[in-house]
């Protein structure tokens, strides 16, 4: 069973060869790596094109990109490009355990999606000296889905994963250009894959501190933030997450909520509310929100949002201009 591995590559000099060299490592044989180069302006290119030359028995394929991207597109671009079965995706200064590609092709088992397990180290350390690892395991990813929302919600990360191109394909995800596009398509993903398999083995080391990865390439902004709640919003309502009352209601308005009180100004964050309400008209009942996600007192701001309204986002110093609108 061939599988896939889709690396989005962007000014990653300092780490892209250790990340190869783990793949080149794997005791797992049957693999592509799809490298997809984003207009990098540093070595990498020379770095991959040297290293791919050294390692003729594997297979890579290398695109570099005419204008630049950004992280999700690259994805997408990686996932029309890969011959495998399976998918996964991974960060150009992240690391593949050893055995990981053994341990997903082992488990795997015709399976929609495979979720393992993650440790985080340290930039400028080994990759050995691990400061986390995820508890991701069997049993508390197998329970009723309110009760694991939290879990859920914790692995909003694309790495770490193994998707079934097929299933993939048939229910047409992508991801948006927009930064934080880690986040916006997993609800999606995770209520339709219908056969997960789950092993609490460490399948992916992901990288911490590196102030090039793609989160540290453009500062936040309202533009920005309103951008991509829109972005979220409409990738819920593509993939029937809001047509119909259930729990996935809490990834909508856990970002939403989170967007609005991001926000520096009462006007942005009224915007951001407007914007919220258009595409769900009212709060959902308290039975479909998992408190895990988006806990009670967020609720209750949220309920007063929807109530006041436009009153709401007016500061109390600004008290004469609630009792106009309330005259009015």
């Amino acid at each position: 069973m061939l599988l896939s591995i889709i690396i989005p590559v962007y000014n990653a000099e300092n780490y892209i060869v250790e990340a190869l060299n783990s793949l080149v490592s794997q005791t797992y044989k049957n693999w592509e790596c799809i490298l997809i180069d984003d207009c990098s302006t540093d070595t990498t290119r020379q770095l991959i094109t040297k290293f791919i030359n050294n390692h003729p028995d594997n297979n890579f394929v290398y695109k570099h990109n005419e204008s630049n991207l950004r992280q999700g597109l690259c994805r997408n671009l990686g996932v029309e490009l890969a011959s495998g079965d399976y998918f996964l995706f991974m960060d150009n200064d992240d690391i593949l355990p050893i055995n990981a590609l053994e341990l997903m092709a082992k488990n795997i088992t015709d399976a929609q999606l495979l979720v393992g397990n993650f440790a985080r180290f340290q930039d400028g350390a080994n990759h050995e000296d691990v400061i986390f690892t995820g508890s991701i395991s069997h049993d508390n990813f197998f329970i009723p889905r309110e009760e694991a929302f939290s879990n859920l919600y914790n692995m909003v990360y694309p790495w770490a994963k193994l998707y079934k191109k097929d299933f993939w394909q048939k229910h047409d995800f992508k991801f948006p250009r927009e930064k934080f596009e880690d986040t916006i398509i997993w609800p999606a993903i995770s209520s339709h894959a219908k056969k997960v398999i789950v092993i609490n083995e460490v399948i992916y080391l992901h990288r911490v501190g590196n102030i090039n990865s793609d989160g540290s390439r453009i500062p936040p902004s309202f533009k920005l933030y309103y951008s991509s709640l829109q972005v979220r919003l409409n990738t819920l309502k593509k993939y029937g997450i809001l047509n119909t009352e259930n729990y996935y209601w809490s990834f909508c308005l856990a970002d939403a909520y989170q967007h609005i009180e991001d926000m520096c100004f009462s006007y942005q964050r009224y915007k951001m509310f407007k914007l919220l309400k258009s595409f769900m008209p009212k709060l959902p009942e308290d039975k479909y929100l998992a408190k895990e996600i988006i806990p009670p007192y967020k609720v209750r701001k949220l309920k007063k949002m929807y109530d006041r309204g436009i009153l709401y986002f007016i500061k109390p110093k600004t008290h004469f201009l609630k009792r106009l609108f309330r005259k009015a």
